[in-house]
């Protein structure tokens, strides 16, 4: 997994000095478990690797798009299974990206496939999400949750007061936010 943040980055945010592997093994850790809560959060991937959502029917009109929760630099491959079952590649597909989200449509002047079989599960779209875009509030609520992990490794910590680390994280999160289509 390749995470918006290096161990470097969360080095210099938790002002930490040299590190011994076993260290920069449990800060890589930390760092991917802070990355996946944002990611859960939102509802998006923020880190490398790919995506594949699944979809039951085509739009009925070409100016309605079909959506990924993921911010693709790449046009995501299309295919689905027509009337006969058999696997088909849609083609002549464009991507819009706006606010974390990947919308797919046809070619200008194109329509949708006429011929799915709008069965379940029956389009396949797979996507590479961008993680040189995350945005950089984004990348300041993970390195929060890094610093929360990192100072409280355990289940409970006795005798101190709780700040708003979460409330802040949120905060920034929030605008990301996507509803799942």
């Amino acid at each position: 997994m390749v995470s918006p943040i290096t161990v470097a980055e969360a080095q210099t945010h938790l002002r930490l000095g040299p590190l011994d592997s076993d260290e920069s093994a449990e800060l890589e850790r930390i760092i991917e478990a802070a990355t996946y809560h944002a990611s859960a959060y939102c509802n998006q991937q923020f880190t490398d690797g790919s995506v594949t959502e699944y979809h039951d029917s085509f739009p009925t009109h070409p100016g309605q798009p079909v959506n990924m929760n993921i911010n693709t630099a790449a046009t995501p491959s299309v295919t689905y299974y027509d009337t006969s079952n058999n696997q088909q590649t849609a083609t002549s597909i464009r991507h819009i990206v706006r606010g974390g989200r990947t919308s797919i449509y046809p070619e200008f002047g194109g329509d949708w496939p006429q011929d799915c079989n709008n069965e379940p599960g029956s389009i396949t779209v797979v996507g590479t999400p961008d993680t040189s875009a995350v945005p950089a509030p984004v990348k300041s609520a993970i390195l929060l949750y890094v610093g929360d992990l990192y100072e409280n490794r355990e289940n409970s910590v006795v005798g101190t007061i709780t700040s708003s680390i979460k409330l802040t994280a949120e905060r920034l999160l929030t605008p990301y936010k996507t509803r799942a289509a």
